[in-house]
């Protein structure tokens, strides 16, 4: 699988949020990055189960791009509020976000110039 970002850098280290028992369970890895993160698929059938997002912004929307542009062609969730930052570890483990479309890449933007961090499952079922 692999992992690109625009403007930001991987980090290994795992956020503290609300979500700590989805992330044991499933064993989330984490990407954090400025304005976005874009996730690839590594070979057709995986998906991507989010289970938590932390963003310094005021909004996050999350949708399918065109491998390669890094750019939302198909807007799947959107989240705003009035002044950041945002958590939505809670919401996420409620109902953890899995969508999949073969041949695109998932891309997560947050506020411009926000950083952010994803906690994410690849799963291939």
């Amino acid at each position: 699988m692999a992992v690109t970002e625009i403007s930001g850098q991987f980090s290994p280290l795992p956020t503290v949020s609300y979500n700590t028992a989805s992330i044991i369970k499933y064993r989330n890895h984490y990407v954090s990055g400025t304005t976005q993160i874009v996730l690839q698929e590594e070979g057709t059938g995986t998906r991507f189960i989010i289970s938590a997002i932390m963003t310094s912004g005021t909004s996050v929307t999350i949708g399918f791009g065109t491998i390669g542009l890094s750019t939302i062609t198909e807007t799947l969730f959107t989240y705003t509020q009035a002044a950041g930052p945002i958590d939505l570890s809670a919401f996420f483990s409620a109902a953890p976000f899995c969508h999949y479309r073969p041949g695109k890449e998932l891309v997560i933007d947050f506020q411009g110039g926000a950083t952010g961090t994803v906690a994410y499952t690849p799963y291939k079922g």
